[in-house]
């Protein structure tokens, strides 16, 4: 079978982790890992389910289940929630022996968008494990997970990678030397953003678009900041969706403020706190229109 990881891009020592657990078959019960958005998190975790399952394509295993929140049947958004009828369907599934007689694995994407009652019941499927059974979280920020969850699991911290090894990853995927250079700088260090850029004009597009709102905040009176930003924040969108694409723009200034840190500018760190205040904030029943005002006034020019 071929090597589950040989597809990750950077995130060695979290592997080299991996490959040791599965070597002396002492793979824990319950995982989590954890980073920023879009830095491979679910990749790793779907490698590490292919290799305890024996298979190259997990989502097909029949002792696999993925766990990721719903899309309304109406509107086709995704929902704000993980339901509790997704945790009780997965244990279920663990209750049941082993399709095929070996270990079972599941992946839960976005655990911090477990509802309070999913939360509850997934920590008594900690509290009593079912044999040869591995369950994979991922989530931004440990923060996000109640503590008797975090007790109960093995920890892997994923870092950004390295400009060169996202270059190098861009280059053996098809992109040309120059754009992957270009695009490896680009990309924060997050090889999920890194991979959108093979996708064509849309993720260029996207970058180069919000890179010069970016600079058009700075030094700009208020009212041309709000004006700056007012599409981020359509009136009637969907709340959920409206944040998700935030969160994407935030990543991204975030990374732009690093350089600027990294380069001695006055105003980064503060306008970086500035940032995580309001990215922190999205998480609270606020209207996003609203913070984004708020953190446009306050912003250093």
């Amino acid at each position: 079978m071929t090597d589950a990881f040989s597809g990750i891009i950077g995130h060695e020592r979290a592997v080299a982790r991996l490959r040791k657990m599965l070597a002396n078959g002492a793979f824990p019960h319950a995982l989590v890992f954890h980073g920023p958005r879009r830095l491979g998190k679910q990749t790793l975790a779907m490698a590490a389910a292919a290799s305890l399952l024996g298979t190259g394509t997990p989502a097909r295993h029949p002792d696999f289940r993925l766990i990721a929140r719903p899309r309304d049947e109406k509107t086709d958004k995704l929902k704000k929630l993980i339901p509790i009828d997704a945790i009780r369907e997965l244990q279920e599934h663990l209750r049941m022996s082993a399709f095929l007689g070996g270990a079972k694995a599941a992946v839960i994407d976005e655990a911090d968008a477990l509802s309070e009652e999913a939360a509850n019941a997934f920590l008594k499927t900690l509290e009593e494990p079912a044999p040869k059974t591995t369950i994979i979280l991922c989530v931004e920020s440990l923060d996000r997970l109640p503590k008797t969850v975090l007790s109960r699991s093995a920890l892997i911290g994923l870092r950004r990678v390295s400009e060169t090894a996202l270059a190098a990853a861009l280059e053996a995927r098809g992109l040309a030397p120059k754009a992957a250079a270009r695009a490896a700088a680009r990309s924060d260090g997050r090889p999920g953003l890194a991979l959108g850029f093979l996708e064509g004009g849309g993720m260029v597009d996207w970058y180069e678009t919000e890179e010069r709102r970016w600079r058009s905040l700075r030094g700009a009176p208020a009212y041309r900041r709000f004006a700056a930003l007012s599409d981020l924040t359509p009136p009637r969108a969907d709340r959920e969706e409206t944040v998700l694409r935030l969160r994407g723009v935030i990543d991204l200034w975030r990374s732009l403020l690093r350089k600027e840190l990294l380069a001695g500018e006055p105003s980064a760190p503060s306008n970086l706190r500035r940032l995580q205040v309001l990215h922190q904030s999205l998480d609270a029943n606020v209207q996003p229109r609203a913070l984004l005002e708020r953190f446009a006034i306050t912003l250093d020019r």
